[in-house]
């Protein structure tokens, strides 16, 4: 029988091996994928309302969006609302980038999940919920998740 550190530390290599197998689904914008999708999802928004959404430090989102936008993918411009913020917006070539990685999203979560019934996909989703809400309470992880 496992004792129970041994059953934790196989969790974590299991894990580690279904990451693995997400990051070689990658797509055509690593790390800027999502931020598209968001973008093309919700439209124009603030910097502050991408970082609440996506859960990043806002130096990460910061870095980003520079990369983003010098490669002509979003631009930034002061809100006609509040001249204290800035707007988010994508491009024409942001627009075509953010259709591109919505269609090569669904393609690699149709590889990854797409095996499984509906029946294991409702308890992997239950499963990853439980850990996301138990990890929230744990204070300590919620600021190591942030960083």
């Amino acid at each position: 029988m496992i004792n129970r550190m041994e059953e934790d530390l196989e969790l974590l290599h299991l894990f580690r091996r279904c990451a693995h197998f997400q990051r070689c689904c990658r797509n055509s914008f690593p790390g800027q994928s999502y931020l598209l999708v968001l973008l093309h999802r919700y439209g124009s928004m603030t910097q502050r309302r991408l970082t609440e959404l996506t859960q990043r430090r806002p130096a990460t989102l910061s870095e980003q969006l520079d990369s983003m936008e010098h490669a002509g993918l979003v631009e930034r411009k002061t809100s006609a609302s509040d001249r204290r913020n800035i707007d988010l917006n994508l491009t024409p070539a942001g627009e075509k980038a953010a259709g591109q990685a919505e269609a090569e999203r669904a393609a690699a979560a149709h590889e990854l999940f797409g095996l499984l019934s509906e029946n294991e996909k409702d308890e992997l989703r239950h499963m990853l919920m439980r850990l996301l809400e138990l990890w929230g309470k744990n204070g300590d992880m919620q600021e190591r998740t942030e960083r």
